[in-house]
C-alpha cells in the first residue's frame, strides 16, 4: 500500500518540476519578443499611458455634451501645445548648458583640486591626479541631458505617437461593447476590468500629476536661486519622480552641482533642501492622500524592476518601470490565480491585497 503513495508523491512532484520548467520557457519566449520587438512595443506602451491619463479630460468633455471626436481633438491639441512649448524651452537650455560644460568643467577642476590639497595638508594620501577629474561635470550634468534626449528621441515621431493616443481614446469607449460581442454575451459583467482599469488609471493619473507638481515647483525654486536651467532641471525631476527612492535623488544633483559651481556652498545646500523638502511633503504626504496608499511594492521588487526594464528597453524602460511593474501588480491582484505574486510583489507589512493601489 505505501509503494503506491510513494510512486504518486514522486509522479506528483516531477509533474510539479515539470510545469515548472514548461512556465520558465514561456517566459523566456516572452521575455526574448519583448526585448526583439522593444522598439515596436515601447511607442505603443508609452501612447497607451498618455491615452489613460488624457481619458478623464475627454470624459469630462463628452459629459458637457462636446462630441466625442471634438473632445479628443482638444485633448490633444492642449498635450501636442504643452509638449511644444516645453521642447522649446528645453532645447534652447540643452544648447546653452553644451555651450557653457568647459567653464564649469574647469572651476569644477578647480574646486577638486583645492579639496585633495586641503585633504593632503591634513595628512591625508590620495593616489595620483589623473589628468581628467573623476567629477567630470560633462558626465555629472550630462546624464541629465542624455536621459531628456533619449526621451525626445522616443518621442520623434510624436505625429505618430499622438495618432495612435487618438484612437485609443476614440476606442475606449466603444471597448465594453466590443469584449461582450467576443465573448458571446451581451450581458457579461466587466465589473472587473473595470476595477482594474480604475485601478491603472488612479497610479498613472495621480504619479503623473504629483511628477508634474514636483518637477514645477522645483523649476520655479531654481529659477528664483537664479540656478542655471530650471526648466532643464524641473522637466528632469518630472521624468524621474516616476522613479521612487533613487529618482529624486539623482535628478537633485545635477543642480546641486550647479548651485555649487555658480554661486556658493549655501545655495547648494539651499538646493539640496528645496529638493528634499518638496519630495518629502508631495512623495509621503500628499501622494498618499490622494492615492489612498503608499507605494504597493516591496524596495527590492522597485530596485529589480528598474534593473529589468531598463535592461530590456533602455532608458524609457527605466523611466517606466514603476509605472509598468505597478500594472503588472494590479493585474496579478484581480487574478484569483495569481494573486499569491502581487503578494510577494508588496511590502512586507502589505494589508489585503488590491488595496495598496486601490484608490
Amino acid at each position: 500500500m505505501q509503494e503506491p503513495a510513494g510512486g504518486a508523491t514522486v509522479e506528483r512532484g516531477l509533474g510539479r518540476g515539470v510545469s515548472f520548467l514548461r512556465t520558465a520557457a514561456y517566459l523566456t519566449i516572452v521575455l526574448a519578443g519583448l526585448k526583439f520587438a522593444g522598439s515596436l512595443l515601447v511607442p505603443i506602451i508609452v501612447a497607451a499611458f498618455v491615452a489613460i491619463i488624457c481619458a478623464p479630460a475627454v470624459h469630462f468633455l463628452v459629459a458637457k455634451r462636446v462630441p466625442s471626436g471634438f473632445a479628443v481633438v482638444l485633448v490633444l491639441i492642449l498635450v501636442l501645445g504643452s509638449v511644444v512649448l516645453v521642447s522649446i524651452a528645453v532645447a534652447d537650455q540643452l544648447t546653452a548648458l553644451s555651450s557653457d560644460l568647459p567653464t564649469y568643467k574647469a572651476k569644477l577642476q578647480t574646486h577638486y583640486e583645492n579639496l585633495t590639497t586641503w585633504l593632503e595638508g591634513m595628512g591625508i594620501e590620495l593616489a595620483p591626479r589623473a589628468e581628467q577629474s573623476p567629477l567630470d561635470p560633462s558626465r555629472l550634468l550630462g546624464m541629465a541631458g542624455s536621459v531628456v534626449g533619449t526621451a525626445a528621441g522616443a518621442l520623434s515621431n510624436l505625429f505618430l505617437l499622438l495618432l495612435m493616443v487618438a484612437f485609443m481614446l476614440m476606442e475606449a469607449s466603444g471597448l465594453p461593447t466590443k469584449i461582450r460581442r467576443a465573448v458571446g454575451d451581451p450581458d457579461a459583467p466587466l465589473g472587473e476590468l473595470e476595477a482594474v482599469s480604475k485601478q491603472v488609471w488612479a497610479y498613472l493619473g495621480v504619479k503623473t500629476a504629483i511628477s508634474l507638481l514636483t518637477g514645477i515647483l522645483i523649476g520655479i525654486s531654481l529659477a528664483i536661486l537664479d540656478i542655471p536651467y530650471p526648466i532643464l532641471w524641473g522637466l528632469v525631476t518630472f521624468l524621474f519622480n516616476f522613479i521612487p527612492n533613487i529618482g529624486s535623488l539623482i535628478a537633485a544633483i545635477p543642480p546641486v552641482l550647479l548651485a555649487l559651481l555658480t554661486k556658493d556652498l549655501g545655495t547648494a545646500a539651499i538646493v539640496a533642501g528645496v529638493n528634499v523638502a518638496v519630495n518629502q511633503v508631495l512623495g509621503n504626504v500628499v501622494e498618499p492622500r490622494w492615492m489612498g496608499s503608499r507605494l504597493g511594492l516591496s524596495p527590492l521588487v522597485v530596485f529589480v524592476s528598474l534593473v529589468f526594464w531598463s535592461w530590456l528597453w533602455g532608458p524609457i524602460g527605466m523611466l517606466l518601470s514603476v509605472p509598468l511593474t505597478m500594472v503588472v501588480k494590479i493585474l496579478l491582484e484581480n487574478s484569483e490565480d495569481l494573486r499569491w505574486v502581487a503578494v510577494l510583489l508588496g511590502p512586507c507589512d502589505a494589508s489585503e491585497p488590491g488595496t495598496e493601489a486601490a484608490a
